[in-house]
């Protein structure tokens, strides 16, 4: 289907402008629910507005006629787009939607004026903190979080000197701010009788450690919430706190999940500079056979800070000897105490290690000495599997430059192409500038040259990721890029240019292509408005259920049932489990590369990421395709910055049985008749 361009016949916009009016006139109508015709008009503007929004072409007198219609929804509705398409306008549009007389519409204006990040729009995104209804108070607090600057935190450092207000939020949206300053703020909100201000107050503290917040992380150690104790762990490790590491071992050995977890996490960090080695050996070995995964993996992590131990190294030998990621995980710690013994375990001399350990053996590249790491990566980057040898390039230990640029030098040539993106990576730093290798430089020129030539976005866009860290000359290629016919590829050379180098917005972006016509746009708003649709994933560790979202994320919900149905997702590897995070699934190459072949528009939206939601993978705006996660926690980071379309609704156990490199056998879409229609674009990546 060739993609088609909304507005460029003058009578139909305006004829839909003009239905959009007609809802705004008929005020007399009865409530859409209960009126067949006022429903119609509204399905027919959302499918409009929706077009607009997948297409990033900003129609302002449709955006206008919705944000001014009598139907909520319809002003709900322009209110996001604002947000999601960001025109120059918006804060015109958002400002009066911020008093609107339905407490739904002020909500999506005060999210919307966060993605949109307008400084203008902070007066009244101030006087919205007082909002009778307490969400959107709370959005407006979490939108100046976004926006930022003076103003915008003055007003949030007001709500917790005053303990008034939505105090939760404000909180959470501090957590940006490094000032020391607010320690005693966060800490007042973290101490409170509110469940949840206490809870986002810890997040913060937790996040980003400030200088000051040691004590009370580790008073919050002793919180009855099993998430305000990982947190407070995890922020405890970043801080290198060594006087919490009792408490830390004590946490570590504790039923819950979450907290046991970053409470080793915390414990490997600390040892990692040498304190605390026997209290982090003590609960790495308690833990090492956990039936948990999370458990065991961080345990095993935890681990290699005393593989010194002749005790250890047999217990992680004999751990790496049996395979699967946990196998994987422990011959990564058992390189830091005996790398003959690993090596010989991922490399044998007759056949192939299993995946899991080669993949170990690339984690372990670099926890390796210098003068070890050599033999390694040779033999990691002569893989015949590609992920390995992208993993171990991915990791390639600065400290081989300059002995190992002829592996470098061969890893820009490797067949596959996202190994060599990879290897584009890794030798930026060395192919331009003063001392550069003229044989690296060359070899690194071509393989741009390759993956700019070879018309695949993902692979186009991670070439410019690379040029953007070159010493020198990188502005020139990614200039070269700027007005690319590609959506993606000209959008992230357009932003690289202003990030990397200060360059001024480029001119306004082409229309972005879909494969989407008016009748899927149609279905996909007559969809938005009826039952969640229900989907059973298999697993080879069991099944689970979740409902997806198509109110919330009409497009995204329509690409993941589209590829379900086609069967794409079916026998593919689960290739990320990060434990107390994600799970994550959807790559047809099983490496965190790959992709459907096209991308979708990012659908932001206020839902949370609380445990079990479900949300699209990303390398950037609007590259979600094929890549999707499932939340084993709450993860406040993550809102409003992935789509959320979905949540796990029965088998969340299952879930947390799930480890790195098992199979997702299918998905199966239930009650939901076959899909007409799909999105087009490029690539996924991941999420952090």
């Amino acid at each position: 289907m060739e993609p088609r361009r909304l507005g460029t016949a003058k009578a139909g916009r305006a004829a839909l402008v003009a239905v959009v009016l007609a809802l705004g006139a008929c005020s007399s109508l009865p409530a859409p629910s209960a009126s067949e015709k006022a429903r119609a008009a509204r399905v027919e503007a959302v499918a409009h507005l929706l077009e607009m929004e997948d297409r990033r072409l900003w129609d302002a007198p449709l955006a206008i006629a919705a944000a001014g219609s009598a139907d909520a929804v319809l002003r709900e509705r322009a209110a996001l787009a604002a947000g999601r398409v960001r025109p120059d306008d918006a804060a015109t549009l958002l400002a009066p939607l911020l008093s609107d007389r339905e407490a739904r519409v002020r909500r999506a204006a005060a999210f919307a004026a966060g993605l949109a990040a307008e400084r203008d729009l902070v007066p009244a995104l101030r006087a919205a903190i007082a909002d009778p209804d307490p969400e959107t108070a709370a959005a407006a607090a979490t939108a100046l979080g976004r926006i930022g600057g003076a103003e915008a935190e003055d007003a949030l450092r007001e709500i917790l000197r005053t303990a008034s207000g939505p105090v939760a939020a404000a909180a959470a949206a501090l957590q940006r701010s490094k000032d020391p300053a607010l320690v005693p703020l966060l800490e007042g909100a973290a101490f409170s009788t509110d469940r949840e201000s206490r809870r986002m107050a810890a997040w913060s503290l937790a996040r980003a450690p400030r200088p000051g917040s040691a004590s009370a992380l580790r008073r919050l150690l002793r919180d009855g919430d099993g998430e305000i104790v990982a947190w407070a762990a995890r922020g405890l490790g970043l801080l290198g706190d060594a006087d919490a590491a009792a408490a830390l071992s004590e946490v570590a050995l504790g039923r819950e999940p979450g907290p046991a977890i970053q409470a080793l996490l915390a414990l490997e960090r600390l040892a990692a500079d040498g304190a605390v080695r026997e209290l982090a050996r003590g609960a790495g070995l308690a833990r090492r056979d956990d039936p948990h995964p999370g458990i065991a993996v961080a345990a095993l992590t935890l681990l290699r800070r005393a593989a010194d131990a002749a005790d250890v190294r047999e217990l992680l030998a004999r751990a790496a000897a049996s395979g699967g990621r946990r196998g994987g995980v422990a011959l990564a710690s058992l390189a830091t105490g005996d790398a003959e013994l690993a090596f010989g375990l991922a490399f044998p001399s007759s056949g192939a290690a299993p995946l899991d350990l080669r993949l170990g053996a690339a984690e372990a590249l670099p926890l390796l000495a210098a003068e070890r790491a050599g033999p390694w990566l040779e033999a990691l980057l002569g893989d015949s599997a590609p992920r390995v040898r992208m993993e171990a390039i991915s990791r390639f230990p600065r400290p081989l430059v300059p002995r190992s640029l002829p592996l470098l030098t061969r890893a820009l040539a490797d067949p596959d192409g996202a190994v060599r993106a990879a290897a584009l990576d890794a030798a930026a730093p060395f192919a331009a500038g003063t001392g550069s290798d003229p044989t690296l430089a060359a070899a690194w020129r071509a393989a741009f040259d390759a993956l700019v030539g070879s018309g695949e976005a993902d692979l186009v866009v991670s070439a410019l990721d690379a040029a953007a860290s070159l010493p020198e000359g990188g502005r020139e290629l990614l200039a070269a890029q700027r007005d690319a016919g590609d959506d993606l590829v000209r959008e992230r050379a357009r932003r690289l240019l202003r990030e990397r180098f200060g360059e001024a917005p480029g001119a306004s972006p082409r229309i972005v292509a879909t494969r989407l016509a008016a009748a899927d746009y149609r279905r996909l708003a007559e969809r938005a408005e009826g039952p969640p649709v229900r989907v059973v994933v298999e697993t080879t560790r069991g099944a689970f259920e979740a409902e997806l979202f198509p109110g919330a994320a009409p497009m995204t919900v329509e690409s993941f049932v589209s590829l379900a149905r086609a069967g794409f997702f079916d026998g593919t590897t689960i290739h990320r489990v990060v434990p107390d995070f994600v799970v994550q699934a959807g790559d047809p190459r099983g490496d965190g590369t790959g992709g459907p072949g096209w991308a979708i528009r990012d659908e932001l939206n206020p839902v949370p990421y609380v445990r079990g939601r479900l949300g699209m993978a990303l390398s950037g705006p609007d590259t979600g395709g094929s890549q999707w996660f499932v939340a084993l926690s709450r993860q406040p980071h993550l809102d409003g910055g992935y789509t959320v379309f979905g949540e796990v609704t029965a088998g969340m156990e299952v879930v947390d049985r799930i480890e790195q490199n098992d199979r997702l056998l299918s998905v199966r879409v239930r009650g939901e008749p076959a899909s007409g229609g799909d999105a087009a674009g490029g690539p996924v990546r991941g999420v952090n």
